[in-house]
């Protein structure tokens, strides 16, 4: 007897995967309501919240519309500001103790190239990708730690991180003021790290850095495996020393 369409995605949606991504995504969207509420208890503006968190407006406008990580230290920034106690173990599944933003970290990227090579200098969104990565293994290589969520997958040209690419997929060229995020947010370590990142391979066009990529172990140990697949934090820790 044929399944139907509603047996057919109970079926989808107990499996493990999918149901512990339901999960999460339905905690991170309580906590997104949470914050926005609170805002508005108290009666400020976008604005005036990510003043009083030291943050930009663009922050504050993402953690409400739950499209950016919520990490401890913001988190904590935002019940500073707002005297609300949140339930910090509760919330443990969508908090990211040990991650950055990646948005602040492109933002951070693109302010270090900037002071580097001048107000005038391009960078695009396969270059971004890529001096994203060359961040991401050199913290791995340096500290044995991610800065950001490991989601780097083996594409084409390259390794991509998915959410950085939807989110600039219609920019050819991104200055800091279409990145957005907050390097502030970053601390002293990491912002030393990324301006060595971006000494050594700014000056590298898109291109170069593509092929940089392909001819080390964790882009190629990746792609072997299939396209799109993950790449291997151990891998890049390894190329990172």
């Amino acid at each position: 007897m044929a399944k139907t369409d509603m047996e057919k995605l109970r079926e989808y949606v107990n499996q493990p995967d999918v149901r512990e991504y339901l999960e999460r995504s339905s905690l991170a969207a309580n906590l997104s309501v949470q914050i926005k509420l609170r805002r508005e208890e108290l009666g400020w503006t976008q604005r005036e919240l990510a003043e009083q968190m030291g943050v930009p407006q663009s922050t504050v406008a993402r953690l409400e519309s739950c499209e950016a990580g919520f990490s401890t230290s913001m988190l904590q920034r935002f019940c500073s500001a707002t005297g609300l106690r949140l339930d910090f173990q509760r919330f443990e599944p969508v908090i990211k103790n040990d991650f950055c933003d990646p948005i602040d970290v492109c933002r951070c990227i693109l302010d270090e190239a900037h002071k580097l090579m001048g107000d005038c200098y391009d960078i695009s969104k396969l270059k971004l990708q890529k001096l994203l990565y060359y961040v991401q293994l050199e913290h791995l290589g340096r500290f044995s730690s991610p800065i950001i969520e490991n989601k780097f997958q083996a594409w084409e040209y390259g390794p991509v991180y998915p959410a950085v690419y939807r989110k600039f997929k219609k920019l050819s060229i991104i200055s800091p003021e279409d990145c957005g995020g907050d390097a502030s947010s970053l601390s002293k370590k990491q912002k030393t790290l990324i301006r060595n990142v971006a000494e050594k391979y700014a000056r590298y066009s898109a291109w170069q850095l593509k092929e940089m990529t392909h001819a080390e172990i964790p882009w190629l140990n990746a792609w072997k495996k299939g396209k799109n697949s993950v790449i291997s934090l151990e891998d890049m820790r390894v190329a990172g020393r």
